[in-house]
């Protein structure tokens, strides 16, 4: 055992020295700020170290500032976690090509603990497993060197470098005309060794597509083969963030998804039932922020008719996230027992798979589904086993979520001290994220902590603030939400009128909405209370609560951007001016 530890520690000596090489060299930068001098020192020395992590290395460093990780991907141009993943991962490839030593061996030595994750990455980032890179070129262009040729910042001696490494991995592929010094045209042609360049190619198509027409993007799409889900990630993944702004931008984008993997059946063999069927699992996730519950379960039933198509195995990462987007689907139909269920298997295959951010992501929505439940202790539980799970750098849109979750349930049990620890950690996440909503979230519940400790001109400022927000990023939903809890305020102060008044706006918005039907009744109890001026503190308060346990409330009812033509929205923008006068 001795005999092949001292062979691979030489081995690493060895194909371990371009990677530390290349650290010295971003060490090298005059203007280089001292946070990230810091970090590149500290990598150096601890590149194969198993603990090394974001969260570790920032200790190690002695990096505190939160804004750290932007920082570093403006200089470098990839995340913290892809710079020293990139590096172990091309001297693992170089380790293959040069030795015969056993792959989880040379794994073990660039610093992954677990071999299925070290398979994983490898595959993800060069295309193929480590099993089948014995006889293929080592990998030498990294994502750093990738990302700085793409946006022409190589230096003289670099990009000589970088076209002689071409040349040598693609032969009869690259010519002098493909790569460009400095601040031209990005070069076509990178670490086409496998997925990394395919992943730099759906870059570029989306570029060409992305503002023009449905019927054109499809075109486009259906004329390029990919080798690998390259494009197929990446338009789930544009999905997902411009949803966040626009929910119908977001189905469209998710068709087109699945439009991608038309025609690539003998590319993928059977795994293209498993992307089909993850295909059409995001799309009904997508129908169901746009509140189509009828369209997401017909997409369902599309998932389950792909999943059942027989095959020698199928893909168990792509299990774990059919499972997991199904069970946020029942949690908005009120089906809560099916979406514990779901959940649960979810997270069961991630931990199986050794995927952490897939277990955080399935943690965080069987926490939800419990919030809803009103099983708040457990629900808290998972969002805390969820938190240890992921690295904020890394999953700054999950983090931010688990946090602000964290910091409603906190608050709802009664622990301002807890929740606000939570909202702090959801606020410096937010800035890591385009998530306009998000500021106004966490208002939000600031808004309910101060209540919760009688400070009722702090929780009123909050409150306005978070309608206001609300109101500007078109939902409404949210907004009379906020405006009911005003009038809660209100009415504990014994401003009874106000109260009305404010509880009157929000009506409208409420019996506009698609909202359950038990949640619909509680609605007509305060329009026929409203009407007969019979509203008080418990009543609103009690409505609030029935109304905030609603998923599909919780999800909004996006108005078109700018269109104040809506009665409900025109509605609640009336209300702006009013309160305004009352701070």
């Amino acid at each position: 055992m001795d005999r092949f530890r001292d062979r691979a520690q030489v081995a690493l000596r060895e194909a371990g020295a371009p990677a530390l090489r290349r650290i010295h060299e971003d060490l090298g930068a005059d203007d280089l700020p001292t946070a990230l001098r810091r970090l590149l020192k500290t990598l150096s020395e601890r590149l194969f170290d198993p603990r090394l992590n974001v969260t570790t290395w920032r200790r190690w460093s002695g990096v505190r500032d939160n804004g750290v990780s932007r920082e570093f991907k403006s200089w470098f141009g990839v995340p913290l976690k892809a710079y020293y993943c990139g590096l172990r991962l091309e001297t693992a490839g170089r380790m293959l090509a040069a030795t015969d030593l056993d792959e989880r061996q040379i794994g073990d030595s660039v610093g992954f603990i677990c071999y299925r994750t070290f398979e994983r990455y490898y595959t993800k980032w060069i295309g193929h497993k480590p099993t089948e890179g014995r006889d293929r070129p080592a990998p030498t262009i990294g994502p750093v060197m990738m990302s700085k040729a793409s946006r022409g910042l190589l230096t003289s001696k670099e990009f000589e470098w970088f076209v002689a490494e071409l040349r040598r991995l693609h032969p009869h592929a690259v010519k002098d005309s493909t790569v460009t010094e400095g601040a031209g045209e990005p070069p076509e042609r990178t670490i086409v060794d496998g997925s990394e360049y395919e992943a730099f190619l759906a870059g570029r198509v989306w570029e060409k597509i992305q503002a023009r027409s449905r019927e054109e993007q499809e075109r486009l799409v259906r004329g390029y083969e990919f080798h690998s889900t390259a494009l197929f990630d990446l338009l789930r993944k544009k999905s997902r963030e411009e949803g966040r702004k626009d929910r119908a931008r977001g189905v469209d984008l998710a068709r087109l998804a699945l439009v991608s993997l038309e025609g690539h059946d003998a590319v993928f063999g059977e795994r293209i039932h498993d992307l089909r069927a993850l295909g059409w699992a995001w799309l009904a996730n997508t129908r169901c922020l746009q509140l189509d519950l009828s369209g997401a379960v017909a997409d369902l039933v599309n998932t389950h008719n792909e999943w059942s198509m027989p095959r020698v195995m199928k893909d168990l990462d792509i299990s774990a996230e059919i499972h997991f987007l199904e069970s946020a689907i029942r949690m908005c139909q009120r089906r809560y027992p099916e979406a514990l269920e779901l959940a649960d298997e979810s997270i069961r295959i991630a931990k199986l798979t050794s995927d952490a951010v897939g277990e955080a992501k399935a943690l965080t929505v069987r926490a939800s589904v419990k919030g809803y439940m009103e099983r708040l202790q457990d629900s808290s539980l998972d969002l805390q086993q969820a938190a240890e799970l992921i690295e904020d750098e890394t999953e700054p849109f999950l983090a931010f979520m688990i946090n602000l979750n964290q910091g409603n349930v906190c608050a709802r049990l009664g622990e301002p001290d807890a929740a606000a620890m939570s909202l702090a950690k959801a606020t410096a996440c937010s800035e890591q994220i385009d998530y306009p909503m998000g500021v106004y979230e966490i208002r939000h519940v600031e808004a309910n902590l101060c209540e919760l400790a009688g400070q009722v001109e702090s929780a009123e400022a909050l409150y306005i603030e978070a309608l206001e927000g609300f109101l500007c990023t078109n939902e409404p939903g949210s907004a009379a939400l906020v405006s009911l809890e005003l009038a809660h305020l209100d009415s504990c102060q014994g401003r009874f009128s106000r109260a009305l008044d404010l509880a009157s706006w929000s009506l409208p918005i409420f019996q506009s909405m698609k909202l359950h039907e038990e949640t619909a009744v509680v609605v007509k109890l305060l329009a026929r209370e409203s009407a007969a001026c019979r509203i008080d503190q418990v009543l609103l308060a009690e409505v609030a609560r029935l109304l905030g346990l609603d998923p599909l409330l919780r999800l909004g009812q996006q108005a078109k951007a700018g269109d104040v033509s809506q009665p409900s929205c025109l509605n609640l923008r009336q209300l702006l001016p009013y309160l305004a006068n009352r701070c």
